[in-house]
């Protein structure tokens, strides 16, 4: 079972109820406002990105990275990168050029999702110094304003999307890229979604959580841990 297809049954149970919940004042440090993310549009928008993402032709299991914050476009940019048939490859918002490059070679990540904004930082500007170097990486996508010259503007591409999304290949990996180490030499570790489905069950069973309860997240949207919180 794929997560996106379990975002997709609980859309059509309850589809009011929240899934995510953007931080307070995200303007100030994204430059995007907040988002209202009920379950029906978080499917409606995981869909549509998923569907710009398959009109890219990337092989099917393709590396796809996801540089981004701890947020509701984190969550959104796996699940549609998982709907869409490639691996999610999730690259710490906090590494440097050296560590990325790197970790975007050993990985073969094909595509990247990131922002534009980040507080102080660019991390767009900094993918595409990035593919100047490494010609494997072939496509730069960020959600929010002001999208520099060769990434592609998600915000605008979901708005402009016709859904209408094919299955994935029966020959794509089911899962997930994460990094062994947070050095100057990581190596991408594949999970399979069913590594990521079973210790949620097992977080579940010592936490329990209810439908409609709250979870503040505090780690980064870059590992195993994190997904299963």
């Amino acid at each position: 079972v794929r997560p996106s297809v379990l975002l997709a049954a609980v859309a059509e149970r309850a589809p009011d109820r929240m899934a995510f919940r953007d931080q307070p004042d995200r303007e100030t440090w994204s430059g995007r406002p907040r988002i209202e993310w009920t379950y029906r549009n978080t499917a409606r928008v995981v869909f549509r990105l998923a569907t710009f993402l398959q009109s890219l032709k990337l092989p099917p299991g393709a590396s796809v990275g996801v540089f981004l914050p701890n947020g509701s476009e984190a969550c959104v940019a796996f699940l549609a990168i998982e709907r869409a048939g490639y691996s999610p490859c999730l690259l710490p918002i906090g590494w440097s050029q050296a560590e990325l490059r790197h970790a975007v070679e050993r990985a073969q990540v094909a595509a990247i999702v990131s922002q534009t904004r980040l507080a102080d930082e660019r991390p767009s500007d900094l993918l595409c110094q990035l593919a100047a170097g490494y010609f494997g990486l072939r496509f730069i996508c960020a959600f929010g304003p002001d999208v520099p010259d060769g990434v592609i503007d998600l915000d605008r591409a979901i708005l402009d999307t016709e859904p209408s999304l094919s299955e994935p290949a029966p020959e794509a990996s089911a899962g997930i890229i994460t990094f062994e180490t947070r050095s100057a030499a990581p190596e991408p570790f594949f999970r399979p979604y069913e590594s990521l489905l079973a210790a949620t069950v097992s977080y579940l069973i010592v936490e329990p959580v209810e439908p409609g309860d709250t979870i503040v997240s505090l780690l980064p949207p870059d590992d195993h841990p994190s997904l299963v919180a």
